[in-house]
Order: structure tokens, then sequence, then C-alpha cells
């Protein structure tokens, strides 16, 4: 089981740096290190359970968990803001990395600052 982990979390890892999102995933839709704000979104066609998900920095100086009762509906977004984020996100060389609760990454987004 350790191995298809690791084998779908790298999968994710390739995906994103090629820029490719299939359908059916729930990642990060987008970051800002101005606002402070990021955004979740899931692109399965019917609500997902992501209770207990969190949102984990480079630095790991923090974790954003998602409270008990998180249903993300089919289609949408969610943003979480600075006053709910236990770390600031940098505005180059940063990665937020989106893990399940079998700590599984199931998305990595990149700031680079460019």
């Amino acid at each position: 089981m350790q191995h298809l982990n690791l084998l779908l979390g790298c999968l994710t890892f390739l995906l994103m740096l090629s820029g490719c999102k299939p359908n059916g995933l729930v990642f990060i839709e987008s970051a800002s290190a101005d606002t402070q704000t990021v955004t979740v979104k899931n692109d399965f066609d019917e609500a997902y359970n992501i209770s207990g998900w969190y949102i984990e920095n480079k630095a790991k100086s923090g974790k954003y968990f998602f409270p008990a009762g998180s249903l993300l509906p089919g289609g949408s977004s969610l943003s979480v803001f600075r006053k709910d984020l236990p770390f600031e996100i940098q505005s180059q060389d940063e990665a937020l990395f989106l893990k399940n609760t079998a700590h599984t990454v199931m998305d990595i987004y990149v700031i680079d600052g460019r």
C-alpha cells in the first residue's frame, strides 16, 4: 500500500509540473502571497468530503486542517484566508501541499516568483 501511495504522489507531482489537472481531483486551484489566500477546487461532479485534509507550506511552519463536516460541493471552490492560515505564503520559492487524512500528497502548488 505504501508503494501505491508513493506512486500516486509521484503521479500527482508530475501532473502538477506539466500544468495538467485531470478531471476528478480535489486540488489547489490558486494561492496568493499578496492576499494570503489558498483556494481549493473540487473537480468531481459530486460533493467530496475533505474533512481532516490539510494544507501545509514548504517550510512546514504550520498546517491548516479542514474541519469536520467539510463537504465541498462538486465543481466548487473553497478559499482559506490569512486569518485562518497558521503560516505566511511566500511570494517566491514557495510550495503548498494539499494532503489527505492519510498524509498522502494530493496536490502541490508552486509559487516561483517569476
